[in-house]
């Protein structure tokens, strides 16, 4: 997954995301999350209402926006142009 076009801190919220998705996705899923500085500052059901929500507040590419909380390899494989299906063997 290429990171570089991300600020050091999105990268590094984005890295938090990765190392506590299992934990984010239980707590917060279905919701789409915004992160700053390694926290959740909110979940929200609709993506449009999580973005103007939060430019009110914080500028843009200051936080991220992460479409639903999604287990780790699931989101990877996303990213990555891979079918996921957690109950594949290999």
């Amino acid at each position: 997954m290429r990171l570089d076009h991300l600020k050091s801190t999105q990268r590094g919220d984005l890295v938090y995301y990765l190392e506590n998705c299992e934990e984010l996705c239980e707590k917060y899923w279905p919701c789409h999350l915004i992160i700053k500085d390694k926290a959740v500052l909110g979940a929200y059901e609709r993506w449009s209402v999580a973005l103007e929500e939060t430019i009110k507040t914080h500028r843009p590419s200051t936080f991220i926006l992460q479409e639903y909380a999604k287990p780790r390899d699931e989101l990877l494989a996303e990213r990555l142009g891979y079918h996921y299906s957690p109950h594949e063997t290999a």
